[in-house]
């Protein structure tokens, strides 16, 4: 990964972090990475489970991997550097989310999705997803309020329906 790379990653997680904050996700921290730079290799100590961890005003836990692009109307699965991320995803027990931070030289788009909604609209290896897409499934401020009044003892998992709803399944 170039430094320049690395600088357009750093900036979308900044504002993931920020959209994550402003959609009522509280305790929102940067998962610590332990690195060692060998001259321009860096080589990783430990994988880590996502970019962001946080919880829900209930205590459900959310996990947040940020996938920053730069003039792509597109995010392809790709994207991802390692299998495990969305493994990590995949096996999280709280909410997980994919946020696409999308930038072109004039504007920042971020589409805060939940991660098993993504998989059911058909995100999968050799596939991605367009701003249209993202723009459909992107979870509101009403999807947070509603999950955020879930009690944490709740027994069930849930499933974005549409923009408005969440139900059981």
């Amino acid at each position: 990964m170039s430094g320049n790379q690395q600088r357009q990653g750093e900036i979308g997680e900044s504002a993931a972090e920020y959209a994550l904050k402003r959609l009522g996700v509280y305790n929102v921290a940067k998962i610590p990475v332990d690195k060692i730079c060998a001259g321009k290799k860096t080589i990783y100590k430990e994988r880590v489970l996502g970019d962001r961890r946080g919880e829900l005003a209930n205590g459900i836990s959310v996990l947040a991997e940020v996938k920053t692009t730069r003039n792509k109307t597109r995010l392809t699965w790709s994207a991802f550097t390692s299998p495990k991320q969305p493994k990590n995803l995949d096996d999280h027990r709280g909410l997980s989310l994919l946020v696409w931070v999308c930038e072109t030289d004039w504007t920042r788009e971020i589409y805060v999705i939940d991660w098993r909604v993504l998989l059911r609209y058909g995100f999968q290896k050799g596939a991605g997803i367009g701003i249209e897409d993202a723009e459909k499934i992107r979870m509101t401020q009403k999807d947070f309020d509603f999950l955020g009044g879930i009690s944490k003892d709740a027994k069930c998992q849930f499933v974005h329906v549409s923009m408005d709803t969440v139900a059981p399944f």
